[in-house]
C-alpha cells in the first residue's frame, strides 16, 4: 500500500502531513500491518444494506481500489454507521480512512462528523445486543482535505465493540447523502506493540 499524502485529524485541528514529516510512517506498508488491528468479515456489519455491489468486506479487504457504499440516504431519523466486534479485547487510538478516490465519487461520503462508540463484554462474556449500551467516546469534526485521513482518537478506546457514526458527511453531486469509504484500518498505540513485544520475548525466553 503506497500513500502519497495524508491529512491527519484530531477532533477537528486538521493538519495536513506530508512524506517528508514524522507521520510518513502511515505509509510503510510494516508500520500499517504492525499495528492493524484484525478484523474478521463476519464481524462486520452495518445498518444499510450495500448499494451497486459495492460489499462492506471491502471496507477491509486491504484494496484501496474498492469501496463500500451504503444503500441508505442519511435522513432525521437515520444516520449510518458501521459496527465491528473483535475476539479479544483491543485498544484502539487511530484510524486510517479513505474516501472513494474514482473519478465520478471522489471524496464522496467522508465523515465530517464522525462519532465513536465502544462497547465492553459482560461479566459473562457476552456482548450486549442492545444498540442503547454503546458509549459515545468520540466526536470528530472536520472538512475534507484529501481521500486518505488518520483520525486520531481523543482518547485510547478500550473495548469488544466499536461503531462509527457517519453523523454528518460530503455528498456527491448528485446529492445523494450516503456513507462510504474505500478502506478503514483500526490502529493500535504504539506503546501497546512495544509491551506486547517485550511480554512476549520474556515468556518465550523463560
Amino acid at each position: 500500500i503506497l500513500f502519497l499524502l495524508f491529512t491527519v485529524i484530531n477532533s477537528g485541528n486538521v493538519k495536513k502531513i506530508t512524506n517528508d514529516d514524522l507521520t510518513s510512517k502511515y505509509n510503510d506498508y510494516y508500520y500499517l500491518q504492525s499495528y492493524r488491528i484484525p478484523i474478521k468479515k463476519d464481524n462486520l456489519q452495518a445498518n444499510s444494506m450495500a448499494r451497486n455491489l459495492h460489499y462492506l468486506s471491502y471496507l477491509i479487504d486491504e484494496d484501496f481500489g474498492t469501496y463500500w457504499e451504503s444503500y441508505f440516504d442519511k435522513h432525521d431519523d437515520f444516520l449510518n454507521n458501521v459496527v465491528i466486534a473483535f475476539d479479544e479485547t483491543v485498544v484502539i487510538d487511530r484510524m486510517v480512512y479513505q474516501a472513494p478516490s474514482t473519478l465520478d465519487m471522489v471524496g464522496y461520503g467522508y465523515p465530517t462528523e464522525l462519532k465513536v462508540y465502544y462497547k465492553l463484554r459482560n461479566a459473562d462474556g457476552t456482548l450486549s445486543k442492545e444498540d442503547s449500551d454503546f458509549l459515545l467516546v468520540d466526536v470528530i469534526f472536520s472538512e475534507r482535505t484529501g481521500e486518505k485521513v488518520v483520525f486520531l482518537f481523543d482518547v485510547e478506546i478500550i473495548c469488544d465493540e466499536i461503531k462509527i457514526e457517519w453523523a454528518d458527511f460530503e455528498q456527491n453531486n448528485s446529492n445523494d447523502i450516503r456513507a462510504s469509504a474505500n478502506e478503514i484500518i483500526l490502529l493500535s498505540p504504539e506503546n501497546e506493540f512495544v509491551n506486547k513485544l517485550l511480554f512476549d520475548v520474556f515468556y518465550i525466553n523463560r
